[in-house]
């Protein structure tokens, strides 16, 4: 059995309401849509409660799931559009790493860094939500063309294009930075 048929089995039992296959499901997929939307919001309590929501609706429409692209993949766009619909209905938040993760290094550094940082965060938050959500997925989320183009419900071309095109933005936007 591969991984994705036994996937698509605990897809089906939870369907027909058996707990362990969900939880199973959530445990599996939990942990890697939670890194994403981080990517978006940036706040760890705001990640925290989108992820939430997105298993819940997630949840609630398993049975809509068709397999076409990777449970993960399903799930993360569920995700993705509640963060694009929080993020149209309010400013960009500060940037910042999450609790318990920043590395130790001098002063200096630090503070050179987080201006950096700010300054390419700024940049890629002035991005068009399409441009902005591809290069989030592809360049600081670690998915494929493919999978952000299943996540987006866009073709690869589309999305390939879109990360062209933003980092082209970028460059001109951040040449004084890098």
């Amino acid at each position: 059995m591969t991984p994705r048929t036994g996937e698509d089995e605990r897809v089906r039992q939870a369907c027909r309401g058996d707990a362990r296959a969900l939880e199973a499901l959530v445990r599996l997929h939990y942990r890697p849509v939670w890194r994403t939307l981080w990517r978006f919001t940036r706040d760890r309590d705001e990640t925290d409660a989108l992820t939430q929501e997105t298993f819940l609706r997630a949840i609630e429409k398993l049975a809509t799931f068709r397999g076409e692209a990777s449970l993960r993949s399903w799930i993360t766009s569920v995700g993705i559009h509640l963060a694009l619909n929080e993020k149209r209905c309010r400013r960009p938040l500060p940037v910042g790493e999450p609790k318990g993760q920043a590395r130790t290094r001098s002063p200096d550094v630090a503070a050179t860094e987080k201006e950096r940082v700010a300054r390419v965060q700024e940049a890629v938050d002035g991005l068009p939500d399409d441009l902005g959500s591809a290069i989030v997925l592809t360049a600081f989320a670690g998915y494929t063309h493919r999978e952000a183009a299943d996540i987006l419900g866009c073709a690869e071309g589309t999305v390939s294009w879109r990360v062209h095109e933003a980092r082209r933005r970028l460059r001109e936007d951040l040449a004084d930075v890098i």
